[in-house]
């Protein structure tokens, strides 16, 4: 884990808000991003699967699918069933992990109505000391 520079904070981010990770911050790259016990972006959550979600970023657009998960990937409260395109201020939980999708630029960080369990962060109110999680890269 390293410290956050907001000046090269990426064009999207999950900021966590409940689980084992709370008020870190997680980039999102290009491609294909895997959330899990196991793989790439490592979320040590009991609840969560060894290979559990991915988000797609391609072209602006940031895609979130389900990848089998026992306990299930839930956008806004809602069950994820197939692909669904993320908006700025989505909360997507994994297990007991609660995350916030944000996209750089945008505005009304709060995030009104989506059943969060308490207030989302506002990326201006993150600091340079905010821990950021890192992928984990796959060992050859």
């Amino acid at each position: 884990m390293t410290e956050a520079n907001l000046s090269t904070t990426p064009d999207a981010w999950l900021y966590v808000q409940r689980g084992p990770l709370a008020d870190t911050i997680i980039p999102l790259q290009p491609g294909a991003n895997v959330f899990g016990r196991e793989e790439g972006y490592v979320l040590p959550d009991e609840r969560v699967s060894r290979r559990h979600a991915r988000i797609l970023a391609v072209s602006g657009e940031y895609i979130l699918i389900d990848l089998g998960s026992s306990n299930g990937t839930f956008l806004n409260g809602q069950r994820v069933t197939g692909p669904v395109m993320l908006q700025h201020g989505d909360v997507i939980q994994l297990g007991g992990t609660l995350m916030v999708f944000y996209i750089r630029g945008m505005q009304g960080n709060e995030v009104d109505g989506t059943g969060a369990a308490t207030p989302a962060a506002k990326p201006a109110q993150l600091s340079d000391s905010t821990i950021v999680i890192t992928r984990k890269q796959k060992q050859a």
